[in-house]
């Protein structure tokens, strides 16, 4: 018998709602993990997809992600979910990763122009 401290990883609730692509000749399946981030297959797909919205939509000089407007937030929020299906629930956690994205891009910049 496995002791509680010795079990393995749990897998994904099976009854949480998978961001899937909408339309496209595949399905993607995806959830989050408990810490908001994307896993399964497809997952390095949505991320970049994720990332490329942010560094397009949302300018680098705002000091941080409070300082951006709801209105770059939205729209990020919005495009996403036409090529996905998200739940709303997820938007907190999916946020957070753009937040994330968003604050290592304006670091590469700065490293790459402050050279």
């Amino acid at each position: 018998m496995i002791s509680p401290s010795q079990s393995t990883p749990s897998l994904p609730n099976p009854s949480e709602p998978l961001p899937i692509p909408v339309g496209g000749s595949h399905v993607e399946h995806s959830t989050t993990s408990g810490g908001g981030h994307i896993v399964g297959k497809n997952s390095t797909k949505f991320m970049s997809r994720l990332g490329n919205l942010v560094r397009e939509h949302i300018p680098p000089y705002y000091p941080d992600w409070p300082a951006v407007p709801d209105r770059f937030k939205n729209t990020i929020w919005q495009i996403i979910c036409e090529e996905y299906v998200l739940p709303e629930a997820e938007k907190r956690k999916i946020m957070r990763s753009a937040n994330n994205l968003w604050r290592n891009g304006k670091k590469t910049l700065k490293k790459k122009y402050d050279e």
